[in-house]
């Protein structure tokens, strides 16, 4: 599934800072829309945008800026002439019929098909695709074996809708007034396009068994209802279900139990409140938070990390080099450890190098154009069946 973020049309206040928290929060794809900007206002945005924002930026309208810019790819409208790529990143183009998506013969990634609902952006641009067609026209796709270009949704893109769009066989979704229309643009995109129970059946259903739900709002009745519906899910499949931050909340769903960052409160007092049945865990990023673990002789299972840098935390820990990573486990001793941050597939022959007891993976399960129980599937195999664990 990918998930991707176009620009409000117009300036926004505070737009860049806003763009780069969004990212940070695991944002894959951002379009850059401003048809009212001229060349030199969307340099000067561009120019505030680090390298790698850019490398998941797509331009609308200006693709001279592809030569000045390490832009992920160009976007064309309906009504723009295809030209054959010769440039490095993704091209794409925005359809409103599907006669003319199924008739198209161009060499696109992937293509925006909309208003699949009532536009938020645009007062008055209704859905133009009854549910029955949407459907029939997977199908068939499905039965053909067509697997490009991507299709993505467009148009009226809150999460409610998006679990309708991906049940009616899009690739991803595209979201703009739903996100820039909010008040506070982070929140809005901060909120899940899956709940914890859909993600967490995904990742079970691929194979995994340790499950973390990670949210960082403060426990609410929406949020104690999804965790609630996580913890039964991974019970459904014989999984572990385990509740980030707040042991209350780990108490309440009756989760096996709770992981606690550095900064997330007391290992102790999480203890004293959940049992000693209660699996807890902990974060380390230095060695002497590895120290600090031991010497606790509180948790069961520790993350180990950042290996890389990440996408999916803000302000992470400086990322660990092999050496350090060696000399924390020889500290951890039989302490189980979860790698953890930023892993990728391709990351596997290293970290298993490294003989830790398993990893811990979110950004790479949601790799775009991929369905997550497929990636979770194949990080087991990689991983390796007789190797001991893969936490979601």
């Amino acid at each position: 599934m990918e998930l991707i973020l176009i620009s409000s049309p117009g300036e926004k206040d505070n737009e860049v800072r806003a763009i780069r928290r969004i990212f940070e929060l695991g944002l894959s794809r951002y379009h850059l829309r401003k048809p009212d900007w001229s060349l030199d206002d969307l340099r000067r945005f561009l120019v505030d945008l680090p390298d790698e924002c850019l490398h998941k930026t797509v331009i609308h309208r200006r693709p001279e800026l592809l030569s000045e810019f390490p832009l992920a790819g160009y976007h064309l409208s309906s009504r723009e002439e295809y030209f054959d790529k010769n440039f490095e990143g993704t091209l794409s183009r925005s359809f409103h019929d599907l006669d003319e998506l199924s008739n198209c013969k161009e060499q696109l990634d992937y293509v925006f098909l909309g208003p699949i609902f009532d536009s938020i952006s645009k007062q008055g641009y209704g859905s133009a695709f009854p549910a029955s067609g949407l459907r029939n026209y997977f199908v068939d796709r499905r039965k053909q074996r067509i697997t490009r270009p991507r299709v993505v949704a467009l148009g009226g893109m809150v999460p409610d809708k998006v679990r309708v769009a991906l049940s009616l066989g899009f690739d991803g979704v595209a979201a703009l007034g739903g996100v820039w229309g909010s008040r506070y643009p982070q929140k809005a995109w901060d909120t899940p396009n899956l709940s914890h129970a859909e993600q967490a059946t995904a990742f079970c259903e691929g194979g995994s068994r340790f499950l973390q739900m990670r949210s960082k709002a403060f426990p609410s009745s929406g949020l104690l209802s999804e965790a609630v519906e996580f913890v039964e899910v991974c019970r459904e499949f014989g999984a572990l279900g385990i509740i980030n931050d707040f042991p209350r909340l780990a108490l309440e769903t009756n989760a096996d139990g709770v992981h606690l960052g550095s900064k997330d409160g007391s290992r102790l007092e999480a203890r004293r409140l959940l049992g000693v049945d209660a699996l807890i865990g902990g974060t380390v990023n230095s060695l002497a938070d590895a120290e600090k673990i031991v010497s606790e002789g509180v948790c069961d299972y520790v993350g180990v990390g950042p290996f890389r840098k990440t996408d999916t935390k803000k302000n992470h820990a400086p990322v660990l080099s092999s050496l350090e990573i060696n000399e924390i486990l020889q500290v951890l001793g039989n302490l189980p450890a979860f790698l953890i941050g930023g892993i990728s597939l391709e990351d596997l022959p290293e970290v298993t190098s490294l003989h830790c007891h398993g990893l811990a993976v979110c950004g790479a399960l949601f790799a775009k154009g991929q369905n997550i129980s497929d990636n979770v599937a194949d990080f087991i195999g990689h991983w390796g069946p007789s190797k001991n664990g893969l936490a979601a």
